[in-house]
């Protein structure tokens, strides 16, 4: 900033200050430097399910900045400064997923995230070799043993990083692959489909209705309307003298 004064005793009555350049006249001209407002800080924690959460970089503060093992971070910032910092660690998901900021003119504290687990998907589908749609498959090993669909299809929830087996099973079938490994997933597993062989269908039985009731003898039968796919080897109606 540079200007002059009007001194009548010739000199700039201030014991320190600006670089002064007396020129012998009642006007003294001067040249003062101004420095900067002090910088500004963005701080805050990152918790993951109430727990610290170290090595989350937040991007687009200076220097990219990552929180420390209290979950911790801070970073200096001009005043007046402008931006937008995002969170971020492989597996996990932020809320907010974002801050943005205008001008900043005061310290910016208590600027806390909340992280997630990223959950990742395993599917597929369950069929016979000719494309015949296998339910009721128990998916084993994915969490909570979900089961194939009318379609055959399934879908499973996993963690990011992830390890596990998946083995599928139906009483009458046999399955290929038998099993499937997985270790450390990262991304999801889409077409991880099993053919499926044997099997069988319930059988139909309709019973006639129970009479001639005597002391011990009783009249009645039955008949098998479908066999399910298999050969019937034994009928036969079980009773009891009492209830």
């Amino acid at each position: 900033i540079g200007g002059e004064t009007n001194s009548p005793e010739m000199t700039f009555p201030v014991a320190v200050g600006p670089d002064l350049s007396f020129n012998g006249f009642p006007r003294d001209a001067f040249v003062a430097k101004i420095s900067r407002p002090d910088k500004l800080t963005i701080s805050g924690e990152v918790s993951a399910g109430g727990s610290p959460l170290s090595g989350v970089v937040m991007a687009g503060l200076p220097d990219d900045p990552q929180t420390d093992s209290s979950g911790a971070y801070a970073a200096e910032v001009d005043s007046g400064w402008w931006g937008t910092v995002s969170p971020g660690k492989a597996g996990y998901t932020f809320t907010p997923p974002n801050r943005s900021y205008s001008g900043i003119t005061s310290h910016q504290t208590d600027q806390d995230y909340a992280a997630a687990i990223l959950m990742l998907t395993i599917s597929g589908s369950v069929k016979t070799s000719g494309g015949t749609a296998i339910s009721g498959v128990v998916m084993g090993g994915l969490p909570g043993n979900p089961q194939t669909n009318a379609s055959g299809q399934y879908t499973g929830s996993v963690p990011y990083g992830w390890s596990g087996t998946v083995t599928p099973a139906r009483a009458g079938y046999t399955f290929a692959p038998s099993t499937r490994s997985y270790a450390n997933v990262t991304a999801n597993q889409t077409s991880q489909n099993y053919t499926g062989s044997g099997g069988y269908t319930q059988p139909t039985v309709t019973t006639a209705a129970v009479t001639s009731i005597g002391t011990t003898p009783a009249a009645s039968g039955g008949n098998v309307t479908s066999d399910g796919g298999a050969a019937v080897t034994d009928r036969g109606v079980c009773w009891r003298a009492s209830s």
